[in-house]
Formats: C-alpha cells, structure tokens, sequence
C-alpha cells in the first residue's frame, strides 16, 4: 500500500460500500471466487473486480489463483482492516433510524407504567415517505397513567421532529378504552401489522 495515501478513499461509491459491508460485517469472512461474490452481493463483475483491485491496493483483501478463477480473503490484520471494520460496524448498527428511534421510546418510558409500546402504521410495514408521521400506539392501565403517557410524547415530539425529521404521532388508550375500541379497524391494524416496542 502507499504509505502515504489515505484508506477511507474506498468509501468513494454506493458499490464499494455495499461490497465492503458484505466483506468487512461478518463474523469471518470466507474465501470466495469473484463470481461468487457478484452474484451475492449483487454488483456487475466489472464493478467488483475494479473494487476488490482497489481494496488490494490498500492491503485490505488478499487474492489466489484456485483453477480458473480468482478467490479473495480479507486480510483481518492489515492496516486498512483496522480503520475501515470499525466504520463499517457502525454505519451497519446506524444505518436504520429504526433500532434508534425504538431504542428512545424505551427510555423516554422506562420509567412510566405502561401496559404495551406499538409501533404502527406506514413505519411498522415499511411504506413511509420521508414526511410520513411516526405512529405510536400506548396502552396504559387508566386516565391518571394516560396523562403521564401524553406527556411523554409531548416530550419527545420536538425531539424527533429535530432527529428525524418526522412527527411523532402518539394513539393512548387506557385498558378500559381499549376493550370498548377493540373491533375498530385500527385497533385490528395494530394488533396485526404493529412491531412491540415495550
């Protein structure tokens, strides 16, 4: 590798990234052909083999002759490894605003006496739009639990309006509420397609 020349220049494309995400975030990469892996990862082979020319440059893959065919490893001790796993590692953790934005509602109501956390609507079946709201369904035991709850999402609407960029849409029930509410389509809506938070 060039001493002087900086590894992160192979974050330069969306199909360099997605190679090395398939590459560097496993547990143990295996050895595999260039076809192989273009047919894995989904990338034309004229766009690999010109990826996996660069990571070699920086000594981050290794390369054999088996056959006819080229087979690639990721050499896990180089320098390159070292800088580019761990980036690789969090993008992939942080990636989804998903996992960050249930992970906050945890939090916000870690404290308050809630019977159940849903996450519903276009979010919970993968259909938003980038203004989509965020639509949470909390069931509480009664009306004095259900003020707390309101108030928490008050709390955490700005919050996710800044992060995010989408409004936070809270539905609160009470137990009793609930039983009264319990053939409306929403309710059936939540019950099926909403993804448990709490």
């Amino acid at each position: 590798m060039k001493i002087n020349s900086g590894v992160l220049k192979v974050l330069s494309s969306e199909d360099k990234i997605k190679i090395l995400k398939f590459m560097l975030g496993q547990k143990k990469f295996p050895d595999m052909s260039e076809r192989e892996l273009s047919r894995v990862i989904g990338v034309s082979n004229v766009k690999l083999n010109r990826a996996l020319a660069e990571f070699k440059e920086i000594n981050l893959t290794t390369v054999k002759g088996v056959g006819n065919s080229n087979v690639w490893a990721v050499n896990e001790n180089s320098y390159a490894y070292s800088v580019l796993k761990p980036i690789i590692d969090s993008a992939a953790q942080k990636n989804v605003p998903f996992g960050d934005m249930a992970s906050r509602l945890k939090k916000a109501f870690k404290n308050a006496d809630v019977k159940e956390i849903k996450i519903f609507g276009s979010v919970a079946v993968k259909k938003e739009t980038d203004t989509s709201d965020i639509d949470v369904f909390v069931l509480v035991k009664d009306n004095n639990k259900k003020k707390e709850a309101m108030d928490i999402i008050d709390r955490l609407s700005a919050d996710f309006l800044e992060l995010y960029g989408n409004v936070l849409n809270g539905y609160i029930l009470t137990e009793k509420e609930y039983k009264d509410r319990k053939n409306l389509a929403l309710i059936g809506n939540i019950e099926k397609k909403g993804i448990k938070i709490v």
